[in-house]
């Protein structure tokens, strides 16, 4: 290559460059390993695509010449550490809070203590991810002696769902989901684990962190929610039905609808366990800060707990038995139904369902006069 020819070659190099660094770029707050690797993040609005784009539209406004879309990939790609934001719905709140504070703060020993603090939870995120990848190749690579499942409650979905105005105004039909990370969720395991006929020996639940580890199941209502955004009316549970199972033309979801019945009380169980409030070393339990229980079929009544993922950290006990009499055997408790009677909606949720039905087809307008009134 001539001299003038390399000269106008790296000219050309050094604009790509600096339209490169044309575009805003931030570090993540919520990831440790990007926080520390320097990592910065574009809009989640580009790509590289968009970005030649621009980049070729402005060198035929200036009237220059340019280089290949490979080449200004290349140069992106070995020359800059930079990626593109995913947008997040849900955002770790106390990220958010310590960066606020770590911003605000004057004093060098307050701004360094919760830089620690933050450092601390952008650490046990990338725990969390780290297990999370490593249940699932321990199950792939050994069906036969474990199994494992994500499992996450999608948000409410309110219905009738309308396109008009006064839509907007009125109370919709839906439900709150509750947490997960209780005693019940603890006794359901401790049934299922001593039931005799399962080969269950151990089962572990593991807990992420929130606004930070993202299950497949975070992909999955990604789908169904822009699929019901694309849709007007929704009016009836049936039509959410259809429209899950047609949000993936592979793998297609399965909707399974639950009956009255199949919602079970874990009263029972409560009766016949003590939910303590300190463990064996006698120290207090804090359920929002447990991240994974375990429960064995040669320890019946026995929960044993970390604070963290850490595979080499200890477990803590939680002996679940009952203060007095002999424990009866979970296999032998009977699961009754949690509702014995159809569940009602207030008469002002009913009355805003009556004014909606003239936005309504007809043909749905039986499902929402039937629905109970509680009196």
């Amino acid at each position: 290559m001539a001299g003038s020819s390399r000269k106008t070659y790296e000219e050309k190099i050094k604009v790509v460059r600096e339209h490169i660094l044309s575009f805003p770029a931030c570090e993540s707050h919520y990831r440790r390993s990007h926080h520390t690797s320097g990592r910065k993040y574009l809009s989640a609005d580009l790509d590289i695509r968009n970005m030649y784009e621009l980049y070729v539209k402005k060198s035929d406004e200036n009237n220059t010449s340019r280089v290949k879309e490979w080449t200004y990939r290349k140069i992106f790609n070995t020359e800059f550490n930079l990626n593109f934001h995913t947008p997040r719905r849900d955002t770790c709140q106390e990220c958010d809070s310590l960066k606020q504070k770590i911003e605000a703060s004057s004093n060098e020993d307050e701004k360094l203590h919760f830089m620690e603090i933050h450092d601390s939870n952008l650490n046990s995120a990338e725990q969390a991810r780290k297990s999370l990848t490593d249940d699932i190749q321990e199950a792939k690579d050994n069906p036969s002696e474990y199994y494992g499942f994500t499992f996450d409650l999608q948000k409410a979905l309110s219905y009738p769902k309308l396109s008009v105005s006064v839509a907007y105004y009125k109370r919709n039909i839906d439900a709150c989901s509750g947490q997960n990370r209780n005693i019940n969720i603890a006794l359901i395991w401790l049934k299922i684990v001593h039931l005799f006929d399962n080969n269950v020996e151990t089962a572990d639940h593991k807990f992420m962190v929130s606004g930070h580890s993202f299950l497949p199941n975070d992909r999955d209502f990604g789908l169904i929610e822009t699929k019901i955004k694309q849709l007007n009316y929704l009016y009836i549970p049936e039509h959410y039905y259809n429209l899950i199972e047609s949000c993936k033309k592979i793998n297609s979801f399965l909707v399974v609808p639950m009956a009255q019945k199949d919602f079970i009380s874990t009263k029972q169980l409560k009766q016949s366990t003590n939910n303590r409030k300190k463990n064996t070393n006698g120290e207090a339990v804090s359920w929002l800060k447990i991240q994974w229980i375990r429960f064995l079929k040669n320890a019946p009544y026995k929960m044993f707990y970390k604070t963290s993922l850490d595979d080499n950290s200890e477990f803590k006990v939680l002996d679940l038995s009952p203060k007095r009499g002999r424990p009866r055997i979970s296999e032998n408790i009977d699961l009754l139904p949690l509702y014995t009677s159809i569940r009602p909606i207030t008469e002002e949720k009913r009355k805003d369902m009556m004014d909606l039905l003239l936005y309504i087809p007809t043909i749905f307008h039986k499902h929402f006069i039937s629905l109970n009134i509680n009196k």
